[in-house]
């Protein structure tokens, strides 16, 4: 698609973008990276997910992805981009990164200095 020039349909590895939000005044976003990995199947689709920049990134690879109920969240032909925000806390991820890291002593304590 590249090397031709097709910019192709929303829904070719369509991209989900999620702003991350943290409930601590001192904490955002912007200070998580986690590398890619390869995610749940959403609704019998292929993903995979990174988080960076202060936004979870969703990759949809799939064959049927233009059947996906949520591709109104993909970059759409006309530039519009809908982006939902979420806080950190409020998902399984976080909760068991958290969680990891508290079993293991690496988690600090936001309130107590470094």
């Amino acid at each position: 698609m590249i090397l031709d020039g097709d910019v192709g349909e929303p829904h070719d590895y369509g991209c989900i973008m999620i702003s991350l939000l943290f409930r601590e005044e001192n904490v955002s976003g912007d200070q998580v990276i986690l590398t890619p990995v390869r995610s749940p199947r959403i609704e019998g689709h292929n993903a995979y997910r990174f988080i960076f920049g202060g936004f979870i990134w969703i990759f949809l690879v799939s064959s049927h992805s233009r059947l996906f109920s949520g591709s109104t969240h993909f970059l759409q032909q006309d530039g519009t981009l809908r982006i939902p925000s979420i806080f950190a806390q409020d998902t399984p991820l976080f909760r068991g990164l958290a969680n990891h890291l508290k079993s293991t002593g690496k988690f600090r304590d936001l309130e107590s200095p470094e």
